[in-house]
Order: structure tokens, then sequence, then C-alpha cells
């Protein structure tokens, strides 16, 4: 597929799984085996950009903790919506926050990617005096 979509003039761009919200104490456990590394690692044997997101959503679930994170997800509490009546307790799947800050991070990450940040001059010296 990367082969085919390169032949076509598309720039190929591999992103690991968002990682699963399941706490043990303050760290999250990981839930994915060895699939966010075999990703890795064709992204280095195709020499194509990769989007960590199993490292970026680990390290947001602990940032945030455990409380806090739950937010992000499909978390809804009974009678909160008619096709959950009695609730939805789902550590896996996002909520409108937390797509839109994977989605912010992925679009910040593809910036990255093409280089479009970061060309201009270095402005540290002119903030600091």
């Amino acid at each position: 597929m990367t082969t085919d979509a390169r032949a076509q003039g598309a720039t190929v761009v591999l992103c690991t799984s968002a990682e699963r919200r399941w706490f043990d104490g303050e760290r999250v456990t990981p839930t994915h085996g060895d699939y966010p590394n075999a990703v890795r690692d064709v992204a280095h044997e195709l020499d194509a950009p990769l989007i960590d997101l199993t490292a970026f959503t680990t390290w947001l679930y602990e940032d945030l903790g455990d409380a806090a994170s739950r937010a992000l997800l499909s978390h809804f509490a009974p009678g909160e919506f008619a096709d959950w009546p009695e609730g939805l307790a789902d550590d896996t799947h996002f909520r409108v926050e937390g797509a839109r800050r994977i989605a912010a991070f992925v679009a910040r990450s593809l910036r990255a990617i093409e280089r479009s940040d970061g060309d201009g001059p270095a402005r540290g010296s002119q903030l600091v005096s």
C-alpha cells in the first residue's frame, strides 16, 4: 500500500495506535502488545515519517492523571445520552474533547514532518534582553 501511494506522489506517514486509557496506579498500562513497535519498525524500514500516537496518548493520560484524562474518552453518566441510558465507560474511543487534542497533535506533527515551521530566523534573543 505504501508503495502504491508513493507511486501516485503521496507522502506516506505512519501512525501508531492511540493507547487505551488503562491506569495501574499513576501509570498507563500498554495494551497493544508489539503492534506499536511493528509500526515503528515499518516506518524505519520504509524511511517514512512516524506519528507516535501511542507515546503521545500515554504521556497525555499520565500527565492529566486518571480522573482528568477520563474526560477525553467516552465516559458518560447514566441518562447523559439516550443511546447509553445506563451510562458508558469506554477507555478506547474519544469524545469530542479528546478527538480535538489528538487531531491538534497530529496536525502539529504533520507540520513538523512537512517542515512548515522553524524556517524563520531565531527569535529567542529578541525575547530575552
